[in-house]
C-alpha cells in the first residue's frame, strides 16, 4: 500500500487492481468505489447534521438560561445602595 497517497483524511480504502478512471469513474452503482464514496459523503452528511443539532440545542438552553437569568433578576428586590468612604466620614465626630 503506497503511503504517499495517503491523506489521512477519512479511511484508507486500497484498490489495487484499479486505475484513477475507474476508481473516479465507476462503471455503476453497484461497483465498490461508487458504494464507498457514497457512504463516506451519506456518513459526513450525517455528522454534520448532529452537529448542527447540537448546536441548536446548546443556543436553545443558553437562551432559556438568559431568560431565567433575567427574569429572576427583574423579580428580585431592589439592593440597598453600597456605603462608600463619604458615608462613614459624614457620620463620625472630630
Amino acid at each position: 500500500m503506497p503511503e504517499s497517497s495517503r491523506s489521512g483524511f477519512g479511511r484508507y480504502l486500497y484498490f489495487p487492481t484499479q486505475n484513477h478512471l475507474t476508481i473516479c469513474k465507476p462503471k455503476t452503482q453497484l461497483d465498490e468505489n461508487y458504494s464507498a464514496v457514497r457512504d463516506f459523503i451519506a456518513q459526513q452528511m450525517r455528522r454534520e447534521e448532529e452537529r448542527k443539532s447540537r448546536e441548536r440545542k446548546d443556543e436553545a438552553a443558553a437562551a432559556a438560561a438568559k431568560r431565567s437569568k433575567e427574569s429572576a433578576a427583574a423579580s428580585a428586590p431592589p439592593k440597598a445602595p453600597p456605603i462608600n468612604e463619604a458615608h462613614l466620614v459624614l457620620g463620625r465626630r472630630s
